[in-house]
């Protein structure tokens, strides 16, 4: 089993561990695999990789990206071969204040489509609106995106708190039943589950905002659980829905992508 889609510090003041305490707690937990995706970039992941190896685990890697006028607030881009990783970072290097136009999307699809995966998370950012009314604002941004004929398109299921869970069930009881079967089981953890990570969590997140531990801020994530899934709770989770998890595995398998080292690289002549 995979553990991917993790935030480290590297996305700033969003995860209370650091790349090497995520992948020593990843191994501890029995997982045979580790994914890494932070916001805004590659920041950790040559260390990644290389904790990876020492581990002995797969390494996954992919960033998520804010994506203009978009209401669940960023994609995943995970990377399948090199050819992915060049194209997500000559993406990452053109994003306009780290937020992404759909043409610059467009022009890697037409490009590296089979290199990269993208994936959208089922859910819908809060200054999009509240409870009332999310899921025909997410519904409706899914048409849109699904109108794209993307065909490396997943959707992916992770939940912190209640109204997350409520709304992924509904997606996937209505999207299952018309035929959808790409679908990625994301632990994206943000620290090592213990009481003294939550609350590191909290600090970094008043660090950011300017607030004080307990007061509320829209920049803030809403109030739920951010810990590290134990592999056997992920499981239960999914147990009812064998085919889930069967298409995380070949999702993650697909992914190939690691760093060669000890060989020099030229950039390739104009």
């Amino acid at each position: 089993m995979f553990s991917l889609g993790n935030f480290s510090a590297y996305s700033f003041y969003g995860a209370g561990w650091t790349v090497g305490r995520l992948v020593e707690r990843l191994a501890a937990a029995g997982y045979r695999g580790a994914g890494l995706a932070d916001l805004g970039g590659f920041y950790g992941a040559v260390e990644f990789s290389q904790a990876c190896d020492r581990a002995g685990l797969r390494m996954v890697l992919g960033c998520r990206m804010r994506v203009r006028d978009f209401v669940p607030g960023w994609l995943q881009l995970t990377v399948r071969s090199a050819a992915g990783y060049a194209a997500v970072c000559r993406l990452v290097s053109g994003a306009n204040g780290g937020e992404l136009e759909w043409e610059a999307l467009e022009e890697m699809q037409a490009t590296a489509a089979g290199e990269v995966w993208i994936s959208c998370p089922i859910r819908v950012e809060h200054v999009y609106g509240g409870r009332i009314g999310n899921w025909p604002r997410w519904r409706s941004c899914w048409e849109d995106l699904l109108g794209r004929g993307w065909d490396n398109l997943w959707l992916e299921l992770c939940w912190h708190n209640e109204e997350e869970q409520l709304l992924q069930r509904r997606a996937f009881s209505e999207l299952r039943r018309r035929g959808w079967t790409r679908w990625v089981v994301i632990g994206g953890a943000r620290h090592d589950g213990s009481a003294g990570g939550a609350e590191l969590l909290e600090l970094l997140q008043s660090m950011g905002t300017l607030t004080r531990i307990g007061q509320a801020h829209p920049d803030k994530l809403p109030e739920g659980d951010y810990g590290l899934v134990e592999r056997k709770f992920l499981d239960a989770r999914f147990g009812r829905v064998p085919e889930v998890l069967e298409s995380t595995r070949e999702f993650a398998e697909a992914c190939r992508f690691d760093f060669s080292y000890g060989k020099m690289y030229l950039p390739n002549p104009l």
